[in-house]
């Protein structure tokens, strides 16, 4: 413009304007160090919620002014931004959550907290916070189909599923896990089964080094009788940008005298994965990486595809799949099939080294009756 008009000059005069914010919709509900009041230059309207409310809570509705758009969450804080002025003088937020806690139960092993519902389930991940054991279970067959925020892993929980259902298609993230749940420590969970429906436009991750459709990482905990079935031919997408990926159906890390048993995982993925440089892959059916664990009576019945894409000119890949897992320092895999086939639809500038078992990085890797079945 300036080689037609000459210099340009815009200016803008802001109107200086008070507005009052109530908070509403939730009894004891905790404003004490919240911003009451802002003014058109404040935006957009950062609010804390962190401290709304107390152990279990989940926030899962908003509903604002009509003229507020564009909610934004970010860990603990939710950005508005307005497009047109508020009239009259005062917004109103209003605020809707629930408590894990009001499905019923103390959280006693005689008395546990019910989950009777998706949001129950999503309260739980979002609101947990560690302290003694509670016993949870689940009533209903349930459905999720949002992402928690959740920031910490779940702890001290013993979770029955009452042989109930949890279909999922979304994964929720913690610093280096993604799953359904990122990660537990000093857990139980027993007696579910996941169901993973087809993932709306693939799940996609940038950083996360391990990941598991179900458990990102399992710390000292137990898992007994858990089915997977893959109820399509889903696609799962992931980019790195670290170079280092584990990526599993099941869980991506099992630690520190964690216990798997009878673990049942059906399903035929598509895994599609690229890197904007080199590549070290490690997949594993049950878990992408297993330090000082145990795997024991378990089955899968599974055939896994992968497409693997090297943005960056020539970048290359290593890959390790493994049928059941991946074996690192005194790991160990007792009593397992694996039924079906891992392959490869497109390594471009990869170099694959796939067994139907397991694949052993470290000493004090064991396993035993262990079969690979392959028609």
């Amino acid at each position: 413009l300036e080689n037609y008009f000459g210099d340009i000059t815009l200016s803008a005069v802001w109107q200086l304007h008070e507005y009052q914010i109530n908070y509403v919709g939730i009894d004891n509900l905790n404003t004490s160090n919240l911003k009451t009041k802002f003014t058109i230059q404040d935006e957009p309207l950062s609010i804390d919620y962190s401290n709304f409310f107390g152990n279990g809570y989940s926030l899962y509705h908003l509903a604002l002014d009509e003229n507020y758009l564009n909610i934004l969450q970010d860990g603990d804080k939710l950005y508005f931004d307005t497009i047109s002025r508020p009239n009259p003088d005062t917004i109103n937020i209003y605020i809707k959550a629930v408590d894990f806690h009001n499905g019923g139960g103390n959280g006693t092993k005689n008395s546990p907290y019910v989950i009777e519902t998706a949001e129950h389930f999503g309260a739980l991940l979002e609101g947990q916070k560690s302290g003694n054991v509670q016993h949870i279970k689940l009533n209903n067959d349930i459905e999720v189909l949002d992402v928690f925020d959740t920031q910490k892993p779940l702890e001290n929980i013993i979770f029955d599923g009452n042989d109930k259902t949890i279909y999922f298609m979304y994964i929720n993230s913690i610093n280096n896990f993604a799953g359904l749940i990122p990660s537990i420590k000093n857990c139980q969970f027993s007696n579910i089964n996941f169901v993973a429906s087809n993932f709306y436009d693939g799940v996609i991750f940038d950083e996360t080094k391990y990941i598991g459709l179900v458990f990102g990482n399992i710390n000292n905990s137990i898992l007994n009788d858990i089915s997977l079935v893959f109820e399509e031919e889903l696609t799962v997408q992931s980019q790195s940008e670290t170079g280092m990926m584990y990526i599993s159906a099941f869980a991506g890390r099992a630690e520190n005298s964690s216990v798997l048993n009878n673990i049942k995982i059906k399903g035929s993925p598509l895994f599609d994965i690229c890197a904007n440089g080199d590549l070290n892959l490690y997949f594993g059916t049950i878990c992408a990486a297993v330090y000082n664990s145990l795997i024991i009576n378990s089955q899968i019945d599974f055939q896994a595809s992968f497409n693997v894409d090297l943005y960056k000119e020539n970048a290359q890949a290593i890959i390790f799949t493994s049928g059941l897992a991946n074996l690192w320092r005194d790991a160990k895999i007792y009593n397992s099939i694996s039924h079906g086939v891992i392959f490869a639809k497109s390594f471009e500038f990869s170099r694959v080294i796939s067994s139907g078992i397991a694949n052993a990085f470290a000493e004090g890797a064991t396993a035993k009756n262990i079969f690979a079945v392959y028609e």
